[in-house]
């Protein structure tokens, strides 16, 4: 089956825009320029999303939703990359500005629904995106962040959440391993290489199969202790959001900075395709809940840590 590819409105004759618009759910990528370690692209955020959102098409033209896959341009920015050779960085107050000047040009054009592709996970970023889909809602649109489901999943995880999905690695003491981690390998590790060696193969490196492990985070004895108080005056949601913020920012001190979390070198695309499949049928089944029955899109997670997560881009 040849595989869907996005009309840019930008690249329409204006007469034509209107039409794409109103009709169509809108496909926007907003992703930041990133270090993702030695063996994966600057854009590979984008390169996820757009991955997701060429399968993602297929599900919401079957349902009935859109009909032509119209995308915005191209917004290559985003909030607290992580730092390292290629990285690009942009201010909150830059990052909502640009995003504000595609409101009226999709408002005039009578556009009612987008979708928002990013697969960058900093709460900051989402945090403002959420502050994007706000303002459209006030202009008429209504969006949904789908990112926001993959955050809460990551926040929520348990062991055993995604065990179809390590079903391809057939050690057991790895499998288990990965297993007991997997809801802390948020940046180019076992879980984003998997989904990129499933989504655009030929932009990863062989050498993820030789890199090293992502040491151990350990936290300072003051924070466990601080988050050991939050969870006994019953704030077990605010201790959990804090102490994965001690833990992006003690990665990010890791020295030298690795660039990645968890174990790149097991990714494989069998598991990268089986992530794939559950996230496509959460993002679909989002998709239709708020497009046709109207039901509150998902908002952005850990927001007792957005204002850390300047310190802590993930």
């Amino acid at each position: 089956m040849r595989k869907a590819q996005p009309v840019f409105y930008d690249e329409l004759p204006e007469k034509e825009v209107g039409a794409a618009l109103s009709e169509n759910i809108v496909f926007f990528f907003v992703n930041p320029t990133e270090y993702h370690g030695p063996h994966l692209p600057l854009a590979n955020d984008y390169l996820i999303s757009r991955g997701l959102a060429d399968r993602l098409f297929p599900r919401l033209k079957d349902a009935g939703l859109t009909e032509r896959y119209i995308a915005a341009p191209l917004v290559g920015l985003g909030l607290d990359p992580t730092p390292g050779p290629g990285t690009i960085a942009t201010t909150p107050a830059v990052f909502d500005y640009h995003l504000a000047q595609f409101i009226p040009k999709l408002a005039s054009h009578g556009a009612k629904r987008v979708v928002i592709m990013t697969f960058h996970g900093a709460p900051r970023h989402n945090h403002a995106l959420q502050r994007f889909v706000n303002k459209l809602k006030l202009a008429g649109i209504t969006a949904v962040n789908p990112m926001n489901i993959l955050l809460q999943r990551m926040l929520d995880y348990k062991p055993g959440d995604f065990s179809a999905a390590l079903s391809p690695l057939k050690d057991t003491a790895v499998r288990e391993k990965i297993d007991k981690g997997l809801g802390r390998d948020y940046h180019g590790g076992f879980f984003e290489t998997s989904l990129t060696l499933a989504l655009a193969p030929q932009s990863v490196s062989d050498s993820h199969r030789e890199l090293p492990d992502c040491p151990e985070i350990e936290l300072p004895a003051w924070q466990k202790a601080a988050i050991r108080g939050m969870r006994s005056l019953g704030q077990s949601n605010a201790a959990r959001e804090v102490y994965f913020a001690a833990e992006a920012m003690a990665w990010l001190n890791l020295k030298p900075f690795p660039g990645y979390t968890g174990w790149p070198k097991y990714a494989n695309a069998k598991s990268g395709e089986l992530f794939v499949e559950r996230i496509l049928n959460e993002y679909a089944a989002v998709c239709e809940a708020v497009f046709a029955r109207g039901e509150n899109a998902p908002e952005p997670v850990l927001g007792v840590t957005e204002m850390l997560s300047g310190f802590a881009g993930l």
